[in-house]
């Protein structure tokens, strides 16, 4: 990746991201912009798909990460999503790319950089806690993510902690 040649212009973060909809990403997004605003920083977005999907049209989606390599970036962002459907060493391949510039994910490990963790736990549980003593819910279906997704398996077992008490 091309490293900035000159820091007294305005910094360039770039963010990685599967998708720009819903109420997590415009949350994420609108955070993004405020900070950025805040200290005078230029973010780019780079909208493709997973790596690693199991569809492999996606990948066409994907050539928007290659542009990143010639951008300049002073830092780079992973959104979640995009560990989503690929293993820790695919995601690792991914990443590497972009390395020496200082990355930071969301919710994933990678030697690349550093991470940001959500306490999906605490919400999850808050949830199925309103379900059940606010709402007398005892019925209930799940529908996970896949296996891949540390989020998803997190939320997986805190399901069926729940129902078990």
């Amino acid at each position: 990746m091309n490293a900035r040649v000159h820091h007294n212009s305005q910094l360039r973060i770039g963010v990685f991201t599967a998708w720009f909809k819903g109420d997590y990403q415009f949350e994420f997004v609108s955070g993004v912009e405020y900070e950025a605003k805040r200290h005078d920083i230029h973010v780019l977005y780079f909208a493709g798909r997973v790596p690693g999907s199991p569809y492999p049209y996606e990948e066409y989606y994907n050539i928007v990460y290659k542009t990143a390599l010639e951008a300049s970036l002073d830092g780079l962002v992973i959104m979640p999503m995009l560990a989503g459907c690929c293993t820790n060493e695919e995601f690792n391949n991914f990443i590497s790319q972009y390395a020496p510039v200082p990355i930071v994910t969301i919710n994933s490990i990678t030697p690349y950089g550093n991470a940001i963790f959500a306490d999906n736990a605490l919400g999850f549980q808050t949830l199925m806690q309103h379900l059940i003593e606010d709402h007398e819910y005892h019925r209930f279906a799940f529908i996970g993510g896949p296996d891949t997704n540390p989020d998803a398996v997190e939320r997986a077992h805190i399901y069926a902690s729940m129902l078990k008490s």
